[in-house]
């Protein structure tokens, strides 16, 4: 299957504008609010260079390059974050929020510095506990969504055999029990499972899934 930049582009257009006519790409490189969070990401080195990031209906990819080396993998990639825009508009009332927690509440902490007030503002140190690795329940779901569609899409396009269970237990050892998504889940038998049920249940019931589906076959088949 040869897949070009028409295609990627057919996909941009009709997949993820045609739903989200706000949608943008920008490259991480010149983005200095995307250098303060690499920054921040500090656990995950790769964050910068290898790693695609939406933030609403903005897709955030390393560089202009990255936009010209694997047109099929790109659009693997924009069709997992098409998910995450999909799951916010239409799925979770608290997208953001529960992707953050449970270390977004950490950022309390800084209130610490207003001790000069009021010492009582001195417990709020405590939030720093916050900053530890804890398992990630909402976050772990989000990206199960949008893992499941990595799955999904290559099964219908360039592997339709696909072997679904190896294909799981990779992404969960890779992604979700390890540095890249701060350990969100450690439980590497559960996410396996979460994401066999999903690749499963999804493609029916989901509505990213459906346009991501309905592209495919008509573009690339």
């Amino acid at each position: 299957m040869t897949v070009t930049k028409e295609h990627v582009d057919h996909f941009w257009e009709n997949v993820v504008v045609k739903n989200f006519p706000d949608a943008k790409i920008k490259f991480k490189n010149k983005s200095i609010f995307m250098r303060i969070l690499g920054l921040l990401l500090f656990f995950n080195p790769s964050f910068m260079s290898k790693f695609i990031t939406v933030i609403g209906n903005t897709i955030y990819v390393p560089n202009a390059a990255w936009m010209e080396k694997n047109y099929l993998g790109i659009i693997f990639t924009f069709s997992h974050e098409f998910i995450h825009m999909w799951d916010r508009a239409h799925v979770y009332t608290f997208f953001s929020l529960g992707y953050v927690s449970l270390q977004f509440w950490a950022l309390f902490s800084f209130t610490a510095c207003l001790a000069f007030i009021n010492l009582w503002f001195l417990l709020c140190l405590s939030c720093l506990v916050f900053i530890a690795p804890w398992p990630s329940p909402w976050r772990t779901q989000i990206e199960a969504n949008g893992y499941a569609m990595t799955m999904y899409i290559r099964s219908i396009t360039i592997d339709p055999w696909y072997n679904k269970e190896e294909g799981a237990q990779l992404l969960a050892e890779k992604h979700f029990a390890s540095k890249q998504y701060y350990w969100m889940c450690r439980d590497k038998n559960k996410v396996t499972q979460k994401l066999l049920n999903l690749y499963e249940t999804l493609p029916q019931t989901h509505g990213g899934f459906n346009e991501v589906s309905q592209w495919v076959k008509i573009q690339l088949h």
